[in-house]
């Protein structure tokens, strides 16, 4: 059984291929006192003959897990590359480009053909170009939803959003509702002028959406976007030829 995880900035989530064929997603937020532990609590690791793992936790987090979990050699830490998978990457330097939005950038460009603009909404919002020939042209990263509200309750005094209950309104009558709308609608509206933007550079291109946050992005035609939960994964499992033959139907913990 080969176990794929993608360690993000905010939630784990990991996937059992067994024969070729993928079982359920799931995912869990890290307990912050201690992510490692919070990892081997929940993940299948003894019963994973090969784990195969993207992250963005930094060094010390990956040598850690590591030393705790691989004692014959079958944990494989992917990195981003300059030029592999059939990818150019646009950064002058690898180590500098987020694993997580590589292995985006191999699932799309083996599984989609054209240009491609693939948008991951989590902790942060990025967006990348890829032309079909693989030439990653770079891309931009802004705040998430989550993390624009959060950073305006950290740093004022007396503003406070609360998501759970919260609206969009551009005439929000309240503080948390106008924190909510704002993160919302500055992000959607940012991102409809950006991805219009790159289709005057490059024309026709398919628009791909993926991560947890996804669904707070509004304004988008979705008959007219591809959206794929797991293109993180998707690109691991490439990667590690794991195989791609079933998908997954529903992604639990997000």
């Amino acid at each position: 059984m080969t176990l794929l995880i993608d360690f993000g900035n905010s939630y784990c989530k990991w996937v059992q291929v067994i024969d070729g064929y993928w079982q359920h997603v799931n995912s869990f937020a890290y307990d912050r006192a201690d992510q490692v532990s919070s990892c081997l609590q929940h993940l299948p690791l003894s019963e994973s003959e090969q784990i195969h793992i993207v992250s963005v936790l930094g060094a010390e987090f990956d040598a850690r897990f590591q030393q705790a979990v691989d004692t014959n050699g079958c944990v494989h830490f992917h990195q981003s590359q300059l030029n592999a998978h059939g990818i150019q990457l646009g950064y002058s330097e690898a180590a500098n480009y987020g694993v997580d939005r590589y292995a985006t950038l191999v699932a799309a460009h083996q599984q989609f053909s054209g240009h491609k603009i693939i948008v991951d909404c989590g902790t942060a919002i990025t967006l990348d170009v890829l032309e079909e020939n693989g030439q990653h042209l770079g891309g931009i990263i802004v705040p998430g939803v989550d993390t624009m509200c959060e950073s305006l309750q950290l740093c004022t005094s007396g503003i406070t959003s609360n998501q759970d209950s919260a609206r969009v309104s551009v005439f929000a009558d309240d503080s948390a509702d106008a924190v909510y709308s704002g993160a919302v609608l500055v992000a959607s509206y940012g991102l409809q002028g950006v991805i219009r933007d790159v289709r005057r550079s490059l024309g026709r291109a398919t628009l791909i959406f993926t991560g947890g946050g996804r669904n707070k992005i509004l304004g988008f035609d979705h008959s007219s976007c591809v959206t794929r939960p797991y293109l993180v994964l998707e690109g691991v499992a490439i990667m590690a030829h794991a195989g791609l033959e079933q998908q997954p139907t529903t992604l639990s913990g997000i």
